[in-house]
Formats: structure tokens, C-alpha cells, sequence
């Protein structure tokens, strides 16, 4: 943060992936694991459905910075909710949505007990703020080849898998 309060453009653009890992850990480090893991595979279909929707769902609340958005709760759950929708509303109170695309190179998952791990390098410099109330972009962000390598976990919950964990892995992939 700078002196006034505010966050400068990069920092909140890595806020808006990073800051929102629910139970974060350092770069380098895993989540928690409570059983050791199955060596990295495939997503099943299931699996790998219900992660497309988290990301559309969570590219779509950043369009407009919904901390709202019915989606949300049919894509992510507890402690990873709560943890997006106030980042939403900091982006809403500061003006800001994100735009853009982001990039995925799936690298497998992990079963971990009823979990699935998924861990994918995510592109996110081409995922920038722009002003909510005027739609220009907002200056001195850094775009480009920027990809971070996170782990989200997901857990059954009434027959569908949800969005529960986000951990970022490494700063770079």
C-alpha cells in the first residue's frame, strides 16, 4: 500500500489472484494435506468441468467486481467464498474490475481423500484492472507472459464439486 491508502496497479493485480488463496501459504510451499497424495494425473471430466465453471464464474465476478453473483455459490464454497467476495467488494470499493483472459496449462491433480487437487500454471498477464466507473485501464500494470503456479481444491458438496482452497505454489511457472 502507498501512503494514501491505496494500492499501486501491479500490487493489486497480483491481489486479486493472490489475496484471494484462502489459507495461503508461501510461494514454494504446498497447502495442507492430510493423507499423502496421489502422484499427478488427468482431470477426470467431472473434475475438470467444475473447474472451467470456477473460472468462468470467477472471470465474470471480476468483470464487474459482483461480490453477488449467484454463480458464486454454485462454483465455490467455504473458506474460499467469503475470502473472493471480499476481495470483490475491496475491487468495488476501489473502483476497479479486472478484464481480460486467463491462461491455463493444467499440470494434473492430486486426490486427496474426498478433495481433488488441481494444479495448473495460470496466465495472468493478460487479466488487467480497469476503472469500474470509466472502463479505461488503469496505468503501470505489468502484462505480458506472467503466470503463477497454483493448486485449488475442490470437494464434493450435494453431488457437485466446489471451489474450497486456493494456494499459489510459485510466483512464476
Amino acid at each position: 500500500m502507498t501512503g494514501s491508502g491505496t494500492r499501486s496497479p501491479a500490487a493489486f493485480t497480483a491481489l486479486l489472484l493472490a489475496a484471494a488463496v484462502a489459507g495461503c501459504t508461501p510461494s514454494g510451499a504446498a497447502g495442507p494435506q492430510t493423507t499423502a497424495p496421489d502422484a499427478p494425473r488427468p482431470l477426470p471430466d467431472d473434475v475438470r468441468a467444475a473447474y472451467d465453471d470456477f473460472w468462468a464464474t470467477w472471470i465474470a465476478a471480476n468483470e464487474d467486481s459482483d461480490p453477488r453473483l449467484p454463480a458464486l455459490t454454485e462454483h465455490v464454497a467455504d473458506p474460499l467464498l467469503s475470502t473472493l467476495r471480499a476481495n470483490l467488494e475491496l475491487a468495488r470499493a476501489e473502483d476497479q474490475v479486472s478484464r481480460g483472459t486467463v491462461g491455463h496449462r493444467i499440470e494434473g491433480m492430486e486426490s486427496d481423500g474426498a478433495d481433488r487437487r488441481i494444479v495448473d500454471c495460470v496466465a495472468i498477464g493478460q487479466w488487467l484492472l480497469h476503472s469500474r466507473s470509466t472502463g479505461a485501464p488503469i496505468p503501470g500494470q505489468l502484462a505480458g507472459d506472467r503466470a503463477q503456479l497454483t493448486e485449488i481444491v475442490f470437494r464434493p458438496y450435494d453431488g457437485r464439486w466446489k471451489a474450497t482452497s486456493m494456494y499459489i505454489l510459485a510466483d512464476e511457472c
